[in-house]
């Protein structure tokens, strides 16, 4: 269960985004996260007692980016109106892609 929620969460962060340096290397990382999670799910005695697992978890990913996306623009909001800071790590990880 912690792989998977790992693997969705990675999945999850690495979206397509504008300033990405190496969107080839990202690709990548995403490939090898999608096997690890084939993997898992071919392998794990409990998921293979599920029917279309791999299918309904691929299928949550876009909902989730647009949780993802959600979160970052209400922190942007928030920042933006100087309400709230943005958290280090935030701000770190988006710098080069914030536009303001």
């Amino acid at each position: 269960l912690i792989l998977l929620l790992d693997s969705q969460y990675l999945l999850t962060y690495f979206t397509k985004r504008h300033g990405l340096s190496d969107p080839k290397k990202v690709e990548s990382i995403e490939n090898k996260i999608i096997n690890s999670l084939k993997d898992h799910v071919t392998y794990n005695p409990e998921a293979q007692k599920k029917e279309h697992y791999m299918t309904r978890i691929l299928d949550r990913l876009p909902a989730l980016r647009s949780l993802s996306m959600q979160g970052l623009q209400r922190i942007f909001f928030l920042k933006w109106e100087d309400l709230v800071p943005a958290p280090p790590l935030i701000e770190k990880m988006f710098a080069s892609s914030i536009p303001f």
